[in-house]
């Protein structure tokens, strides 16, 4: 195995989601694997996560729920739309 000590620039992915005017990237997936059990959990977290300008998406593994979020709408991600069936297209 190569290893390098270089250190490397990440693009600023979140301003490519804030600013409509932005190139690059639509959405942004955030994988997360827990170590611990979180609050509601029984073993650790698993989650997948897709996000943008104006939905955020979020999928467990493990359990019959998720979460959806119209950003725009609910910026405090207050109303849970997974079981809206006007949004079963963006489930999909």
């Amino acid at each position: 195995m190569r290893r390098s000590s270089e250190c490397r620039e990440l693009p600023d992915l979140a301003a490519s989601i804030d600013d409509p005017a932005a190139t690059g990237a639509s959405a942004v997936l955030i994988e997360e694997d827990g170590h611990e059990p979180a609050m509601g959990f029984e073993k650790p977290v698993r989650v997948r996560s897709a996000v943008t300008r104006r939905y955020r998406l979020s999928i467990y593994d493990g359990v019959d729920w998720g979460e959806l979020y119209d950003l725009r709408e609910d910026p405090h991600e207050m109303i849970n739309l997974l079981d809206d069936p006007g949004k079963a297209g963006l489930r999909e």
